[in-house]
């Protein structure tokens, strides 16, 4: 039980540290990586659609019960909202990174990670892709369809 609220906290509080740096104009390599509080994380989801949170929510719940198809789905419903702001599209390809990398589906999750980069191009959190091998930059995007593998469509 720890084990699970220990992950979903790591989640919320790198999606907030993402939103952050989304948030900052002219961000470089020199920010800062320190601790976010809970108050912080929900603070930085102000003004987002009910189910954008939700969705998040129950990704996160998901992504740490191991359950990666269902933490997707959720991650990938937040993608397909109408007018999602860019934090809430930031932190779903997030997720949407590190189910497919869970996943094994690293293509996939280079493309989330390269999505990530053009929204953040200056957050110094995602140059570099180490959980693919990669010490620089994500690789160049794929079709969009790799971002949406493991949907069972």
């Amino acid at each position: 039980m720890h084990a699970r609220v220990g992950l979903t906290s790591l989640l919320a509080v790198t999606a907030a540290l993402v939103l952050a740096a989304c948030e900052r104009q002219g961000a470089g390599d020199d920010q800062t990586t320190g601790s976010v509080t809970q108050e912080e994380a929900q603070a930085s989801r102000q003004g987002w659609p009910a189910a954008a949170g939700a969705h998040l929510d129950s990704g996160n719940a998901a992504f740490s019960a191991k359950n990666h198809l269902e933490a997707l789905r959720h991650y990938q419903a937040i993608l397909e909202l109408e007018g999602a702001p860019k934090g809430a599209m930031v932190a779903a390809y997030f997720g949407v990174y590190m189910t497919q990398a869970a996943l094994g589906d690293t293509v996939a999750a280079g493309a989330a990670a390269a999505k990530l980069q053009e929204l953040v191009p200056n957050a110094s959190l995602l140059h570099g892709n180490p959980m693919m091998g990669d010490s620089a930059r994500p690789a160049p995007m794929p079709p969009n369809d790799s971002i949406h593998r493991g949907r069972g469509e």
